[in-house]
């Protein structure tokens, strides 16, 4: 009768009722744990499911501007006759357009996968000071250009586990957020730090955090300036560029790696976001780095 009733399920769940499960066990015996591993399997299933239906309806919802741009471009251009610089301005505007294009997509794939459950890249033991200092020095040109001072507080040394190029990515994003969202002739200033020493059991948490001097988020937005698309400011994010994807992609990162990202403080005076994950102090720390 139980492998009837999971026969019976198992048949409806397949006919396209994927988030539903089977009945949970009422002992532990060998039906009970094959029902349970059933239900994981059919979570993992659901899970890709979705994702591909959000990669489906974000990419027709944020490909049809920038494809519609490009047509109107062409059209114009082919209306008469043009000079060789005014065919090349024309193709220097579809060339930026595709590039966005190109970012954009890569971005709902990394989501796609992180919803997916899927690996991200290999966990190996990343240097957050040193994460910190290339992240800073990649993104000097942007903050110099919108008149903001990046800079670097010393901290306790650790070493996160992670996949670097993608930890840098997160990091990369947060820093380019605090920028744009930043006041004329503010200031970012990015720090790390460990709060505990690892264990046999537990590893110690690894902790980045980037405070800037913008107007704030309210307390009721912490949580969904994480969500895809999303944004507080809909005139400012079309003159900065963004696609509202950047913290979403943080929140999948980090989430591929067990860790958390979450606004920590904000107020008229600024913002705080600590990204936080699995690590341990850097070997040779001293007791005033581990003070910090």
């Amino acid at each position: 009768q139980p492998i009837d009733r999971i026969t019976k399920r198992a048949a409806a769940i397949a006919r396209g009722d994927f988030a539903a499960r089977l009945d949970a066990p009422l002992v532990d015996d060998e039906i009970g744990r094959m029902t349970r591993l059933l239900n994981e399997m059919l979570a993992r299933l659901n899970g890709a499911i979705e994702a591909n239906r959000h990669f489906a309806a974000d990419a027709s919802h944020e490909l049809r501007s920038p494809l519609t741009a490009m047509a109107g471009e062409i059209d114009v251009a082919l209306r008469r006759p043009r000079t060789e610089q005014e065919y090349r301005d024309t193709l220097q505007l579809v060339r930026e357009r595709l590039s966005e294009m190109v970012s954009l997509v890569e971005n709902l794939m990394l989501l796609a996968r992180a919803e997916d459950g899927a690996p991200g890249g290999t966990v190996r033991e990343v240097e957050a000071d040193r994460l910190v200092a290339a992240s800073v020095a990649r993104l000097a040109a942007l903050a110099a250009d919108r008149r903001v001072t990046l800079a670097v507080e010393p901290g306790a040394p650790g070493i996160a586990y992670a996949d670097e190029r993608l930890l840098a990515r997160a990091l990369d994003n947060v820093i380019a957020n605090a920028i744009h969202y930043n006041r004329d002739g503010g200031r970012v200033v990015v720090t790390s730090g460990v709060d505990a020493a690892a264990t046999a059991d537990t590893a110690a948490l690894v902790w980045i955090r980037v405070r800037d001097d913008g107007p704030g988020v309210p307390e009721a937005e912490w949580e969904r300036i994480f969500q895809r698309f999303f944004r507080l400011d809909q005139s400012r994010s079309r003159r900065t560029g963004g696609s509202g994807l950047g913290l979403a992609i943080c929140r999948a990162i980090m989430t591929l790696f067990r860790g958390t990202i979450r606004v920590v403080d904000s107020s008229a005076q600024g913002t705080t976001i600590e990204l936080r994950l699995p690590g341990q102090l850097a070997a040779g720390t001293t007791s005033a780095q581990r003070a910090s």
